[in-house]
């Protein structure tokens, strides 16, 4: 049955009359009015590459093996290592070049001529602060607010009968005030059975970090890299190898919130965006608190795309909205 409203004197069916249901389509008015005010709408900007020095491991060339890294600095010896009976402590961390395509231990993706090796014994790794290498005299890129970031590690494990179990730890990190090393994001890559097979190739890890806040300790700190090997003293033994480090930054900026439809007594937002981990539907009461700052009123996790949320309208509120893309 179709009703169409002529006057306030009318009565719709259910004894609603005509002066009350004019006063909630008055009021729904005045919330949606509200609410498409209150739409804030950013756009999100494309991954930025951020160069890693050496992340190739193409220098110094090198027809065999190296010892010297160049851009890269090594763990200091810990006490407990002696080296009279074995390797050298620097001898631990080095580049090689990678056998030719007929050999059985050549690596087919290497990306360009050489790669890293690094001991799986505790302790052992290298790291660099970008910005930081000899010869450096643009500003050092630094963990910006409003973006997130993603290391990318080729790795290569099991080299040298290394033990099912072994661990290699792969960070983005900042150096605070005392130049103490302190991890933002971190990854565990675990020498499985299976995982690292013939032929040999490196497979690719990620470090993901959250977005970066600007009440965060790191915020505007020049970005660190490290690899460090975590295995224990009983699975230790054996090398893995790194190669092709890749670090991308990204907006963390708002998807787009489509125009609102209202059914039921409650307001459908429909956000549009790349896809991420998850996707965040935020409220505040006004425009001059920081949208950084208005609190969750819902979180889509898995997010391909597209995604609606039901939000209820409230008689009168004023309410603004907007949306973000969690990255990590």
């Amino acid at each position: 049955m179709k009703t169409v409203y002529t006057g306030p004197g009318e009565r719709f069916p259910g004894g609603v009359s005509g002066a009350r249901m004019a006063g909630r389509m008055r009021k729904a008015f005045r919330s949606a009015a509200a609410l498409l005010a209150g739409l804030v709408v950013k756009v999100a900007a494309c991954a930025q590459p951020i160069a890693v020095p050496n992340g190739s491991f193409e220098s110094p060339p090198t027809a065999f093996v190296s010892t010297v890294v160049e851009a890269w600095k090594k763990m200091p010896r810990p006490e407990w290592y002696e080296e009279g009976g074995g390797f050298l402590w620097d001898q631990l961390v080095g580049i090689f070049r990678n056998t030719p395509v007929s050999s059985a231990d050549h690596i087919e993706n290497c990306d360009g001529l050489q790669a890293a090796w690094l001991f799986a014994v505790p302790e052992v790794g290298m790291y660099q602060v970008l910005g930081q290498s000899p010869g450096t005299v643009k500003p050092p890129p630094v963990f910006t607010p409003g973006h997130a970031y993603e290391l990318v590690v080729g790795v290569l494990g099991g080299g040298g009968n290394m033990a099912a179990g072994a661990t290699l730890e792969l960070a983005l990190f900042y150096e605070d005030d005392a130049g103490r090393v302190q991890p933002v994001a971190r990854t565990v890559v675990t020498n499985e059975p299976g995982v690292f097979g013939s032929p040999k190739l490196f497979l690719d890890y990620r470090v993901r970090t959250p977005v970066v806040q600007e009440a965060d300790p790191w915020a505007g700190r020049p970005i660190g890299v490290r690899f460090l090997s975590t295995v224990n003293f009983d699975l230790q033994g054996g090398y893995w190898d790194l190669d092709h480090v890749r670090l991308v930054a990204r907006s963390a900026a708002s998807p787009r919130l489509e125009p609102p439809r209202f059914e039921n007594g409650r307001w459908l937002l429909t956000v549009q965006g790349e896809p991420a981990a998850a996707v965040e539907l935020l409220s505040g009461p006004d425009l001059t608190t920081p949208v950084s700052a208005w609190p969750v009123v819902e979180r889509q996790p898995d997010f391909n795309g597209s995604a609606t949320f039901s939000v209820e309208a409230l008689d009168g509120a004023r309410r603004f909205f907007a949306a973000r893309l969690v990255l990590e």
